[in-house]
């Protein structure tokens, strides 16, 4: 098996329409989906002293380009005879003091 890099921001649509299409196009449907972005800001700070601009970054990457990227891939996993999506997930995408 090979593997292929297909560009794809998370907090973009159209790269997440991109790529979804790009896929489709070339494979017909989609095995396995990797959600592996994550990103942190300012973890000197304690929480309440966190920029709210600091926070909605994260909650953009973190959660809402999770949720983005894996409803722009869903019909491609149902073409999937055993489609399977990984959440991968660490210690500083949190937020603690």
């Amino acid at each position: 098996m090979d593997a292929r890099f297909v560009h794809l921001d998370v907090t973009d649509p159209a790269t997440i329409a991109a790529a979804a299409k790009l896929i489709e196009a070339d494979y017909g449907r989609l095995d396995v989906l990797v959600n592996n972005a994550a990103i942190t800001r300012d973890q000197s700070r304690p929480p309440g002293e966190m920029p709210v601009t600091a926070v909605r970054e994260v909650y953009d990457t973190n959660v809402f380009g999770v949720i983005a990227v894996t409803n722009a891939m869903l019909p491609l996993l149902r073409r999937s005879a055993s489609g399977y999506i990984g959440n991968v997930s660490s210690g500083l995408g949190t937020l603690h003091s």
